[in-house]
């Protein structure tokens, strides 16, 4: 298991190689955004958090699948108001893949990766990089019409990640 205390650092470090990649450009600038929002976090389980029975009802009403990461967690933000976070899960000790995963007050918690995928979170590497609040999700999925990444959206519509 990898120390606590650099869990994620890699990850961050890669975005920040990428956002010295692509210079002042567009891109480059969005890059440096990420980076500079980004921290590494710890999960919870849900089994923590949720009795059975509210868990059982959760699945039931978002109903969690593969390659479903954001909508899962839009649903859970729109429907049950937690939070909704969007940042990066790590695969192979230095790179990460795009995530959602959602806040329960302090704790996060993800389903698709802990129901769905079988993996122990609390030994899986995260980042946080931009969280929403319900209300967040809802316009922009509205708007949008599907459930996909917010992070570009609310960067191209703010030029930042700040929480809304």
């Amino acid at each position: 298991m990898i120390d606590e205390r650099i869990k994620g650092e890699y990850m961050i470090e890669a975005m920040k190689a990428v956002s010295q990649l692509c210079g002042d450009t567009a891109q480059g600038r969005f890059y440096k955004t990420k980076a500079d929002k980004a921290k590494p976090i710890h999960l919870t389980s849900v089994r923590e958090l949720f009795s059975e029975e509210e868990l059982t009802a959760l699945l039931k009403d978002v109903k969690p699948k593969m390659h479903g990461c954001f909508q899962t967690a839009q649903r859970l933000s729109m429907f049950h108001g937690f939070e909704y976070v969007e940042g990066e899960w790590g695969i192979g000790g230095g790179l990460g893949i795009e995530h959602a995963f959602n806040r329960k007050g302090d704790k996060y918690f993800d389903l698709t990766s802990e129901i769905v995928l079988e993996k122990n979170v609390e030994e899986e590497e995260f980042v946080s990089i931009a969280e929403f609040s319900a209300k967040f999700v809802r316009s922009a999925c509205l708007e949008l019409q599907v459930y996909t990444a917010l992070i570009p959206y609310k960067y191209n519509r703010d030029k930042n990640l700040n929480y809304e």
